[in-house]
């Protein structure tokens, strides 16, 4: 099973939440376990781990902003390693609507410092070769790509936010 669920970036629900990671992950848990299917994989934050990358702004509005968001996604991660299933918490840099490319950066728990972004294609082929072919069985990849500067600016980052 994949699950993709996430919350809008608006600044209104970021400062408050939904808790969909947290018991939207429980349920799920629970289900996958109820109905013996083992195979899940989800969608994270690789500024779970850390929140030192990006530009200054970045760091310092955007990802303020996703504390909560990211204290939840800590806790479902939490809750996939105390669970018997054979999980996958995929960890993005800050999303942008694009196709997959042949080129992603892909490692273990964080995205390298001087990355940012994660096209939506990129996390998705991600996402279902971990599904399909069991990889990264019970660990958190990172994935992100370089973007021309434009895409990666805070500007264009906190313009995303608010649109």
């Amino acid at each position: 099973m994949i699950s993709c669920l996430g919350v809008p970036n608006d600044p209104k629900t970021l400062l408050s939440p939904p808790p969909l990671y947290t018991k939207g992950t429980r349920r799920i848990v629970e289900a996958m376990e109820a109905e013996g299917v083992r195979r899940l994989a989800v969608i994270s934050a690789s500024f779970v781990a850390t929140t030192d990358r990006g530009p200054f702004l970045f760091r310092t509005a955007v990802l303020t902003a996703l504390h909560r968001v990211l204290e939840q996604m800590r806790e479902m991660e939490a809750m996939l390693r105390a669970s018997p299933l054979d999980w996958t918490a995929a960890r993005p840099g800050w999303l942008m609507e694009a196709e997959a490319t042949a080129d992603p950066w892909i490692g273990p728990d964080v995205i390298p410092e001087e990355l940012i972004r994660t096209r939506t294609g990129d996390l998705a082929a991600l996402l279902l070769d971990c599904a399909v072919h069991d990889h990264w069985l019970r660990q958190t990849p990172a994935i992100a790509r370089a973007e021309d500067d434009l895409k990666e600016s805070s500007t264009e980052v906190i313009l995303e936010m608010l649109a």
